[in-house]
């Protein structure tokens, strides 16, 4: 017998309160006087000292609601053996994720203790886990997958497969059970039938400093490069300051000394790009500056490769430069092009240049027209040789906008159509300042940002008229081109918008999509989109043979295999969190199986008895009513015989005698 709250039982002290409250509401005696034989008083008088216990049974039954009542408060259970089906086959899945580094000393003693307590015949089948499940032929302890990630999820999902389709499963799970690694355990049932054993490996005292993620913050750049590398501390991480190395391929080592607990550090150095744009490769290396070791060794160094371009130039030409610089016809244009790509501390792939006259074109990628009145012969024919040898050009409406600039063009061997203004409408039409519906073409650039174009409304009054080669981008609701693309110009890209890039008649440059499509034109007429292209990346699994680093790829230059940086979580959670997370009851109630000669394996289950002790109180609290409710007759006391009474015998003294 076992006692959930012992300390209980020294309530059975108690007991002794019956007995001493018979002793003092015993047998009392009342003395009677008589006058005639007073003399006689002092020989025959009892000794009133005495005590003597009486009613037995009220007593007994009284001393027993007592020690119900401490043995209820105690609680006991009692460990019955409940006979179970024989385990017909033991599954040991051993986890190989990444943060199971170093463990092997570990996962080889609790594979044997799991085969200890089997039947030398049992079938035991090994299989290794990380994002998925995989068999193990050999009963080899299986070797740990630098950065692959954990999931128990598809490992609870897998045994509950194999329960299902073989009765009397028992599956032994061998893993650290770390924090992010139960987080993203989804409830579930197990069906009856399987026994569910968690052995942990982890440690709790152990620590580990890694390197998440390096970022490149510059994949356009005009001279200088920047990355920035984000780092991890877990467990009782030391004090000691750490040393930060980099190497970069043909640059020389830079290094940074941080303290502890330091999450982002950022390197900076001048670097001449080509003009084709270059391929930025190396490795961070992160360790502690005296020279201690952590928990997991992969994380500490982390290769990266990423291709960096040159910014593109690209060449504002501003037809109205208005009273102030916040009224020109180029100031949004040119907020948009500066704007970041999206990534937080990434600068803008273009750098904008504002002039009144087109002048030169050396060194620009690409050239826009913003409300330009004409072109000079000589201007027309520089523009047309640059979109010829690859240049970008993109041409937009306003208030100066005239035929002219288009003849211009034209005359250069450049047609791009007919830019004018329209005729004046009746006011039951639109007017130059209402607003026009536009439509996104899907097979434009600018349908992977296919949300909110409808929702615009571009200004009205002018007219375009496209050449036969051209593509296009908007349109409104007739049909016609509100931006297209025209092809045919030696190797260049030229683009033609029917609208201003200010806020002349609209309010469309305040919008959100305004940055998207000035930075699509622009990514287009420069070619960025092409050339800015990231190395695909792969992430280590039990699947993938090579370690997390950087590897030549013929087909995309290079290819990177990424490690899950969750796994450089190597602190375990308590073995009851991850029973709690795998749905399985609490380890206390569970004991080892015990074996028995020619009786199958046997599991204990706790069996608490206070429901019946406490079903018990109610006939005792009964049967104490009944006996205290009965009055006893007098000591020494005859039973009259039948017949009319006889007289009362004169004695000299008489003792009534009552009970409790």
């Amino acid at each position: 017998m076992h006692f959930i709250t012992p300390w209980f039982l020294a309530a059975l002290a108690a007991a002794g309160l019956p007995v001493l409250f018979h002793l003092v509401r015993g047998a009392k005696f009342e003395v009677k006087e008589l006058a005639t034989l007073r003399w006689m008083g002092s020989g025959i008088s009892p000794r009133r000292w005495h005590r003597r216990v009486t009613r037995w049974p009220l007593l007994i039954v009284r001393m027993l609601v007592v020690a119900v009542l401490a043995f209820l408060g105690a609680r006991p259970f009692f460990s019955e053996a409940q006979p179970v089906m024989r385990v017909r086959e033991v599954i040991v899945a051993v986890d190989v994720s990444g943060s199971m580094a170093r463990r092997e000393p570990l996962v080889e003693k609790a594979l044997a203790e799991a085969k200890a307590d089997l039947p030398a015949d049992t079938p035991v089948r090994l299989v290794r886990f990380a994002e998925t499940v995989q068999p193990q032929m050999e009963h080899t302890i299986p070797a740990a997958v630098p950065g692959a990630a954990t999931s128990y999820d598809r490992l609870v999902q897998w045994g509950i497969d194999q329960a299902v389709a073989a009765d009397a499963v028992r599956l032994v799970v061998i893993s650290d059970f770390t924090r992010p690694a139960l987080e993203g355990l989804r409830p579930r049932v197990w069906p009856a039938g399987v026994d569910v054993r968690l052995v942990s490996v982890g440690r709790r005292d152990a620590w580990n400093a890694g390197i998440a993620r390096v970022t490149c913050l510059t994949p356009v750049a005009s001279g200088e490069v920047e990355i920035e590398a984000e780092l991890v501390f877990h467990g009782l991480t030391p004090s000691e300051p750490f040393v930060l190395r980099l190497r970069t391929e043909g640059g020389p080592e830079r290094e940074e000394k941080i303290p502890a607990g330091t999450s982002r550090v950022r390197f900076h150095w001048p670097v001449n790009i080509p003009a084709a744009g270059m391929v930025l490769r190396g490795e961070i290396t992160l360790s502690p500056e005296g020279g201690g070791k952590d928990e997991i060794a992969w994380d500490d160094t982390q290769a990266f490769a990423f291709p960096v371009v040159r910014q593109r130039n690209v060449l504002l030409v501003e037809g109205d430069s208005g009273d102030s610089v916040f009224a020109g016809e180029c100031y949004f244009a040119d907020k948009a092009l500066r704007a970041g790509i999206g990534t937080s501390g990434v600068r803008s792939p273009f750098s904008p240049t504002v002039r009144p006259v087109m002048g030169e074109l050396e060194g620009f990628q690409a050239v826009v027209l913003a409300n330009v009145a004409e072109l000079s012969p000589v201007d027309a024919q520089k523009l047309a040789d640059f979109v010829r040898a690859g240049g970008g050009l993109l041409v937009t409406v306003g208030d100066r906008t005239t035929p002219a600039l288009s003849a211009a063009l034209r005359n250069a061997g450049m047609d791009i159509g007919s830019l004018e203004k329209a005729a004046e409408r009746t006011a039951a039409g639109v007017g130059h300042h209402e607003g026009l519906a536009v439509q996104l073409v899907p097979s434009s650039p600018l349908s992977q940002h296919a949300i909110g174009w409808n929702d615009l409304a571009f200004a009205k009054g002018w007219r375009f008229t496209p050449p036969e080669k051209t593509v296009p981008w908007l349109e409104d609701n007739d049909g016609g081109p509100v931006l297209a693309a025209v092809q045919g110009i030696g190797e260049g890209r030229v683009l033609v918008m029917a609208h201003p890039l200010d806020a002349d008649g609209s309010e469309f440059p305040r919008h959100s999509l305004y940055v998207v499509l000035m930075q699509e034109m622009a990514g287009y007429l420069t070619r960025f989109e092409s050339s800015a292209r990231e190395f695909p990346t792969v992430p280590a699994s039990l699947s993938e043979p090579r370690a997390p680093g950087v590897y030549a790829d013929t087909a995309a230059g290079w290819t990177q295999v990424h490690a899950d940086e969750s796994e450089s979580d190597m602190v375990s959670e308590p073995l009851s969190k991850a029973r709690t997370a795998f749905g399985l009851p609490e380890a206390a109630l569970i004991q080892k199986p015990a074996t028995a000669a020619g009786l199958p394996l046997a599991r204990q289950r706790a069996s608490e008895w206070w429901p019946w002790l406490a079903g018990l109180l109610f006939p005792l609290f009964c049967l104490e009513s009944i006996l205290a409710g009965r009055r006893p007759a007098a000591v020494g006391a005859a039973v009259p015989p039948a017949g009319p009474p006889a007289a009362k015998p004169k004695t000299e003294r008489s003792y009534a005698h009552s009970g409790t």
